[in-house]
């Protein structure tokens, strides 16, 4: 069981870390790059949406900050449904 939680939560943060690379990329310009990130989101988890992750965020107080990851994920080609 501890196995399988493992691999989840790596799972899980390696798709964090594409999506946010992704983002970063994209608000710096760097639009290739970002798109790169974002086939490797779509790779580890193709059923993503900026739509579903805005819903899993939304607790967060920080609006600024999840406006430009939002963005970002747009100008990155994510898919926002």
């Amino acid at each position: 069981m501890l196995f399988q939680w493992n691999k989840l939560v790596l799972h899980a943060r390696r798709m964090l870390g594409h999506s946010a690379l992704a983002a970063i990329y994209a608000q710096l310009g760097r639009i290739d790059e970002a798109r790169a990130e974002a086939a490797e989101v779509l790779r580890i988890e193709p059923t993503y949406t900026i739509n579903g992750t805005q819903k899993e965020t939304e607790r967060f107080q920080v609006s600024r900050a999840r406006g430009a990851l939002f963005d970002g994920l747009r100008k990155a080609g994510l898919p926002e449904k």
